[in-house]
This record gives C-alpha cells, sequence and structure tokens, in this order.
C-alpha cells in the first residue's frame, strides 16, 4: 500500500433513517396546531404536542451522526487501526 487508506462515516447512513422520525414529527406537530386552532381540549393537544417534540428529538439524535466525519477506520502495510477501539493496530497476520 502506497498511502494509508481512511474510511469514514457515511452520512446517508445515518440521515436516511432520521427521515421516518422527523416526518412524524412534523404530521405530529401540524395536528398539535390544527387542535389549538379548533380549541380542542388542551389535555390532548398537549399530548400530541409532546408525541411531536419527541419524535423531533428521536429523528435529530439519529441524524447528528451523519455529520461525524472523523476517520473511523486507517488501513496501512502494517495493519488497520480501528480508531473506535482506542487505536489499536490490529497486525495482518491476525486478520483472517
Amino acid at each position: 500500500m502506497a498511502a494509508p487508506l481512511e474510511i469514514r462515516n457515511s452520512a446517508t447512513g445515518k440521515i436516511f433513517p432520521a427521515i421516518g422520525p422527523l416526518i412524524i414529527g412534523v404530521m405530529f406537530g401540524f395536528g398539535a396546531l390544527r387542535g389549538l386552532a379548533s380549541g380542542a381540549n388542551s389535555g390532548h393537544v398537549l399530548v400530541i404536542a409532546l408525541l411531536a417534540l419527541a419524535c423531533l428529538a428521536l429523528g435529530f439524535f439519529i441524524a447528528r451522526g451523519a455529520f461525524d466525519t472523523s476517520v473511523k477506520v486507517v488501513l496501512d502495510d502494517n495493519g488497520f487501526r480501528d480508531r473506535r477501539a482506542g487505536d489499536v493496530l490490529v497486525p495482518w497476520q491476525n486478520v483472517r
């Protein structure tokens, strides 16, 4: 190997799973706004608003990993280093 090869996180692997909770959160939020506008019972609107916030929080929690572009694995002549496991060198002789 001429130069070390770096493997990074994929943004699409984190963004696509977050789309579902974000869409559901927006739908619940829209329902809460419609409930407020129509004068519905405030207890039911509060529950719907809390569901909207929970879904949006879950979506943002999942999506935050997409912005982590740090190097996770480095491949070179000696072996590979996994930064997630404490930057330990695994020699190629130990790899099956």
